[in-house]
């Protein structure tokens, strides 16, 4: 008799899992996502070295202090008929341990789906490494990132050079 039992429990298992509905991650209609990024370093910062060999001439040297990026961001807003008249925050994680956020669209400004909006940044860093651009709302009010119900949000990588 348990046996027979046994026989039966993956369609009993089938059977409870076809009825929980799963979100599997293409099932949102809308979404934000950082679809291109391009970052150029244009200036780069020196500062006196700390160790001065000594020398019989005056020579100084100079150790590099920070890298200076420009960084294009293009973002795209898909869905089916898709308006956001809401601002939006781009940060960048960047090497070591920094970031910096620019709010976009303080004009509320309806930006539709299927195109593409392009955003600049400049940006700081010590450390020539991996960073990221994410993109959320911003709540005006409260002053702080903020996620839309019903909208995913799709982040992208880069790497400084």
């Amino acid at each position: 008799m348990f046996q027979n039992k046994i026989k039966f429990l993956p369609i009993i298992i089938f059977l409870i899992l076809s009825q929980t509905p799963f979100h599997a991650q293409g099932t949102y209609n809308h979404e934000i996502a950082v679809t291109f990024i391009s970052a150029g370093c244009f200036d780069t910062t020196y500062r006196l070295s700390r160790r001065q060999v000594p020398e019989y001439s005056s020579h100084q040297s100079y150790v590099i202090d920070k890298f200076v990026y420009k960084i294009r961001i293009t973002i795209k807003l898909s869905g089916n008929g898709i308006i956001l008249d809401r601002p939006l925050a781009l940060t960048c994680y960047y090497p070591p341990n920094g970031s910096k956020t620019i709010i976009v669209n303080q004009e509320n400004y309806p930006l539709n789906s299927d195109e593409d909006y392009e955003y600049m940044m400049v940006v700081k860093t010590k450390e020539k490494g991996w960073a990221k651009i994410s993109v959320c709302g911003w709540d005006e009010d409260n002053l702080r990132l903020k996620y839309f119900d019903g909208i995913k949000y799709i982040d992208s990588s880069f790497y400084f050079e």
